[in-house]
């Protein structure tokens, strides 16, 4: 008896303790992250390299394969031990062979085959469980092609590859997992992922979902109208769709059902206006920074180009939402009864304080790391 009350508790200290280390590995990104965007990058082999095992490890642990189904939670753990394993393995022996591979002058192993397939493989799976499987889709057959193409019909087939040289390029190169898009994740958008939580920690969410509800409240559209405004600021402080259904869909969406609009269509209102949150300057998807890295052109160009686009989306939306109310007949609010706008942004115009200085200083020839750890520290001092 005392065993079985034993496996409950000793599996809850064990859950216990891969959080705390998962919350560790997590501020230790958050630090690199914030000494990045001060200081600028230290070691672009390391930046890379360190960054994507560091936040393998925070999935690893925060994300348990079975989760907590009792019958299976054992073996997950177990699979979870080999993929930590097989990262840490993986990482030690690109250190091990680093200055050699850099340095032109190593030749590949069946070692080195057989530990970077290792490295890629948990790599992999990590990634299905933070993101889905959309993407492991994508890149299982990418590799498939890769390594099979040379035996497909004509109009898709090629020279093929080698095993050898396919793990070269995708694990021991710049051009793989540990490409463009990660040292763009490491110096730039940490800092706005950052930037965007604390935000909405001291309430800036809550602030502009209020100023939303109060201008569109005399609209036909009156929430609907209210989800595309608060989402379109929102998007300006997040980039994030997720973050953004979060962060205002909670709220948006009972209250345009009970306007009279059906729970679909409010489902799809706040997809649509959460989706543009990605497009809306200044702290934009990671797709903006990516752009920006490869172009080799300035971030505010791209902040630039976006603007009309984004605001031309959300008008849109605002537009197709006016013209459903009017098939339902619905009204706004009376104007007496409707509350003052102005009120709601003299109350917590402060919380616009970080949005305001990201902007004046990235259209003032601060670069964007700079602008956002500003920001961040304005945040900090606002919470």
């Amino acid at each position: 008896m005392s065993a079985a009350h034993d496996a409950p508790r000793a599996w809850r200290a064990l859950q216990t303790a891969r959080a705390l280390l998962a919350a560790a590995f997590a501020i230790v990104l958050t630090i690199g992250a914030i000494r990045i965007a001060g200081f600028g990058v230290f070691d672009d082999f390391q930046q890379r390299v360190g960054a994507v095992v560091i936040a393998s490890l925070v999935v690893l642990l925060a994300m348990p394969l079975f989760g907590e189904r009792p019958r299976l939670r054992w073996l997950g753990l177990c699979v979870d031990a080999v993929l930590l394993g097989a990262i840490l393995a993986a990482a030690v022996w690109y250190y091990r062979i680093a200055e050699e591979l850099w340095g032109g002058l190593y030749s590949f192993t069946q070692t080195d085959v057989v530990v970077g397939c290792l490295g890629l493989a948990a790599v992999l799976e990590l990634s299905r469980r933070a993101i889905g499987p959309p993407l492991f889709i994508v890149s299982v057959l990418a590799l498939g092609y890769a390594l099979g193409g040379e035996h497909l019909p004509s109009a898709v087939r090629h020279a093929g590859f080698q095993l050898e040289s396919t793990v070269e390029v995708v694990w021991y190169s710049f051009n793989g997992v540990f490409g463009a898009p990660v040292a763009v994740v490491t110096a730039f958008i940490l800092i706005f992922v950052l930037f965007g939580a604390l935000l909405e920690a001291i309430g800036t969410g809550d602030a502009l979902l209020r100023v939303a509800q109060r201008a569109t409240a005399r609209t036909r559209g009156g929430p609907a109208h209210a989800a595309i405004a608060a989402s379109g600021l929102f998007g300006t402080l997040s980039g994030s769709t997720v973050a953004n259904v979060v962060g205002t869909g909670v709220f948006t969406m009972p209250m345009i059902k009970r306007h009279g609009f059906s729970a679909r269509f409010a489902g799809a209102v706040e997809a649509a206006a959460s989706s543009g949150g990605q497009i809306m300057p200044p702290v934009m998807g990671a797709v903006a920074f990516i752009m920006a890295e490869n172009l080799n052109v300035p971030y505010t160009d791209i902040v630039t180009a976006a603007a009309i686009p984004a605001i031309l989306y959300y008008l849109t939306a605002f537009w197709m939402v006016h013209l459903e109310a009017g098939r339902k007949n619905l009204v706004g609010l009376p104007k007496d009864q409707c509350p003052n706008p102005w009120r709601a942004m003299r109350d917590d115009w402060y919380l616009m304080l970080p949005l305001a200085a990201l902007v004046f200083m990235l259209f003032n020839g601060f670069t964007p790391m700079f602008a956002g750890m500003i920001g961040l520290v304005l945040t900090t001092v606002l919470i």
